[in-house]
């Protein structure tokens, strides 16, 4: 069996085994965690577009091409949740002017890099094989050699063992202005992305250091241990559902200037829009540390999908009589010691006595998918 991993995936078993259970086993997330996922890949697939080498469109066409993009991956997802309970800031009309205003802010001139190779697409960075033992929970792992540098001759010989793979998915890989790799990769954020201690805590995560690992692995000595974040704040631009204010007596009532652009909020309402491309650098030393984690979090994910596989066969029903074998004790809850309870898509359901039943009515079924190759979106 393969066991298919990505650095977003194996963060979240990190943080709390039951969080990564309800997530990336179970595929059920809140809400709100879905419609923030939801917008992120729609920024990911309009950068994509936007940044893609292969496409003729300049300018404006390929602007409105990116931006068809963003509201093919978007705009179903956005109808089909109650969107009254929804941030103001994650409205397609919303999204669409800060996606169209990071467009204007980042033509092919003002970008980092000299040349982009590849936009969106997957590739295996590390593998590790499931060691056999008579205990299908003792689990330990084995390093295999990188499929991106070698041919994988072992492929038939491992086809009835667990093979743990770590998949990346970066934005874009391109080529720096000193002729070297790097990837480029999106975050979209509710947060301050010009925090200095926010920026901080990006540059060091889990997620940069993988990613440094992964271009390494797959392009050798033409790579470096780095790259870009593209981070984007996600917030309600002024304008974006512009109302006329009346006074008591029917008319307009005088709408003050915006006091950071001095003029009215109809006029610099995309101006609002925040952004940072933070160049994340690592080094070897940093990246071992970060795959001696991500070896830890993908040995407690095996676990939590063979005791799902036991416990929960293909087909059964979702319901507590079906499930009252299922051991969620065995679970590690990790999050109520490192306060990741606080921001946890599964905190509602955990908080209601983590009763089986209990998940589709405290979250949304929205598994999380990862998979190779080129990522396609309409446009």
């Amino acid at each position: 069996m393969i066991h298919r991993v990505s650095p977003h995936v194996l963060a979240e078993v990190r943080s709390c085994g039951m969080r990564g259970w309800a997530r990336h086993v179970m595929g059920y997330t809140s809400i709100g965690d879905s419609i923030k996922a939801s917008a992120g890949s729609a920024y990911h697939a309009g950068a994509a577009v936007f940044l893609d080498p292969a496409l003729t469109e300049t300018g404006p066409e390929r602007r409105t091409r990116a931006l068809a993009a963003l509201h093919a991956v978007y705009d179903p997802v956005w109808d089909a949740c109650p969107a009254d309970k929804l941030d103001e800031g994650y409205t397609p009309g919303n999204l669409h002017r800060l996606f169209d205003r990071w467009m204007e802010m980042h033509p092919p001139s003002a970008v980092e890099w000299q040349e982009v190779l590849a936009v969106e697409t997957a590739f295996v960075s590390r593998r590790w094989l499931v060691k056999k033992s008579m205990n299908p929970f003792d689990v330990e792992l084995e390093e295999l050699p990188s499929p991106v540098s070698h041919v994988i001759a072992t492929a038939g010989m491992l086809a009835d063992q667990d093979v743990v793979e770590l998949i990346v998915r970066p934005d874009a890989i391109v080529i720096d202005k000193a002729g070297m790799i790097r990837y480029v990769d999106t975050k979209t954020t509710g947060w301050r992305v010009k925090d200095p201690n926010w920026l901080r805590a990006l540059k060091l995560s889990f997620q940069t250091q993988l990613y440094a690992d992964a271009i390494v692995q797959k392009y050798g000595e033409r790579a470096m241990y780095g790259g870009w974040i593209n981070a984007c704040e996600i917030k309600k631009l002024p304008g974006s559902n512009p109302t006329v204010r009346l006074k008591n007596d029917g008319t307009p009532a005088k709408v003050a200037p915006c006091p950071l652009h001095k003029r009215p909020y109809a006029d610099c309402g995309v101006e609002h829009m925040e952004s940072v491309m933070l160049e994340c650098l690592s080094d070897p030393d940093s990246v071992q540390w970060a795959l001696a984690l991500a070896k830890m979090a993908a040995t407690t994910f095996v676990k939590l999908q063979r005791q799902h596989q036991e416990f929960a066969p293909k087909g059964v029903e979702l319901t507590d009589e079906a499930w009252k074998a299922y051991p969620l004790k065995n679970i590690p809850v990790d999050g109520i010691a490192n306060e990741k309870c606080r921001f946890c898509p599964a905190g509602e359901w955990c908080d209601a006595g983590r009763v089986i039943g209990a998940l589709p009515s405290t979250m949304r079924y929205d598994p999380w998918p990862v998979e190779e190759g080129m990522r396609e979106h309409a446009a």
